[in-house]
């Protein structure tokens, strides 16, 4: 989890920092035990230790099961690629 300076958003106002998540990864074989679970647990506790109120990811539809159990919700954010051409 990293920690990011963010200016205040509607989703967390009086805070100019967020939790980032970047590239949960459980190797194939070792799916299915619980890892990439312990590993969010643990950097959500870690957030709330460091009193942020407000954390981000960017999921694959395979990981969104992960994320969504314990109650992270899609936001309305959208991406550009420049080097497409945008």
């Amino acid at each position: 989890m990293m920690v990011i300076d963010w200016p205040p958003y509607p989703s967390h106002p009086t805070q100019s920092a967020r939790g980032y998540i970047l590239n949960v990864f459980v190797e194939p074989e070792q799916r299915g035990r619980g890892l990439a679970r312990a590993l969010m647990d643990l950097a959500m506790e870690e957030a709330r230790r460091r009193g942020l109120d407000h954390m981000i990811l960017h999921a694959t539809p395979m990981g969104r099961p992960l994320y969504e159990a314990p109650g992270w919700t899609q936001t309305s954010e959208i991406g550009l690629s420049l080097r497409d051409g945008g």
